[in-house]
């Protein structure tokens, strides 16, 4: 839960979204990460962007080059669920990656 760490059961996922990613050309890519809320914000807003951070290093090792990046930390201030049980927190626990349109 304080750590940006991929999880070995993760791994699977992370091929999953780099094959579906990697053949999108000329477009740049957002990862936001988020955490629960627990602990202080400055805390959340720092691992939120680490885990950002974690996600694109394993997209550039998979082949994505790291220029196609761009990465924000939203701490714990977008859950997708109430904080109130450890399901709940996990659920807020997570990196969202969003491809950017092209510039016009």
């Amino acid at each position: 839960p304080d750590s940006p760490e991929i999880l070995p059961y993760e791994r699977d996922r992370l091929d999953a979204i780099f094959a579906s990613i990697s053949d999108i050309e000329g477009r740049t890519f957002l990862v936001v990460g988020h955490t629960a809320d627990v602990g202080t914000e400055e805390s959340q807003q720092i691992l939120s962007v680490e885990r950002a951070k974690t996600v694109i290093g394993e997209m550039v090792d998979r082949g994505i080059m790291a220029g196609r990046f761009l990465h924000e930390g939203k701490g714990g201030t977008v859950p997708v669920a109430p904080n109130d049980t450890e399901d709940n927190r996990a659920k807020n626990r997570r990196v969202e990656i969003v491809i950017l349109p092209n510039a016009r």
